[in-house]
């Protein structure tokens, strides 16, 4: 004799309260994430792959249209605040720009420091960097010292005035890759014309960097 079909029982009505919200959840999420989505702002970014240290012109720039959910913190929108800067790490085309990645903006002073020069980066202790109130933007006063000897008793200094101080980066390893004390690269931008001069000078001669305020 064949069993009577059996009968399932009707959904409570917790059981339909509870498909209810998780429908409307679903559905709240994919509408939040669309209207995210079309929600756009136009900004300024790269028309191509720029390197470090590389100054920005405004033809370096081309607007666009991004959503905002893909807009870092702290990016520059505005082409007036970007052009003429220079970029202290590489920047991808049509990425957002942020102001970690830029110089700080420059007077016209500054921007004339910056022509015909060089970047030339140099090892530099805590005592040379001020204990870090030196910051990129800055203007200091380079003395190439060499020490005394018999052979020249009265070495004489060379001297570079007014350099631009680029950027300032920590170099927290040496090259064994093993931690010592804190140590930073200073990146100046030193005259083309005097280019092998300094290059060929500090290489035995002590540095002093003087602050220009």
């Amino acid at each position: 004799m064949a069993e009577p079909n059996a009968v399932k029982p009707p959904l409570s009505l917790g059981h339909l309260f509870i498909l209810s919200n998780l429908v409307l959840g679903i559905v709240g999420f994919g509408y939040l994430h669309w209207v995210e989505g079309q929600s756009q702002v136009r900004i300024w970014v790269p028309n191509r792959d720029l390197p470090a240290y590389a100054q920005i012109k405004l033809t370096d720039l081309t607007e666009k249209a991004v959503p905002v959910r893909n807009i870092p913190s702290e990016t520059v929108k505005e082409a007036d605040k970007i052009r003429d800067r220079y970029t202290v790490v590489a920047i991808s085309k049509d990425k957002p720009i942020t102001k970690k990645q830029l110089g700080p903006e420059l007077t016209l002073a500054q921007k004339n420091l910056l022509q015909n020069t060089v970047l030339i980066g140099i090892p530099a202790t805590s005592a040379m960097i001020l204990g870090g109130n030196l910051q990129p933007g800055d203007s200091v006063d380079i003395m190439l010292v060499q020490e005394a000897s018999e052979k020249e008793p009265n070495p004489k200094s060379i001297l570079f005035e007014n350099t631009f101080v680029v950027d300032i980066k920590s170099n927290l390893t040496n090259s064994s890759g093993i931690n010592q004390t804190p140590e930073w690269v200073v990146v100046l931008a030193i005259p083309a014309n005097r280019q092998e001069e300094f290059s060929r000078s500090i290489s035995n001669r002590k540095v002093i960097l003087s602050h220009k305020l």
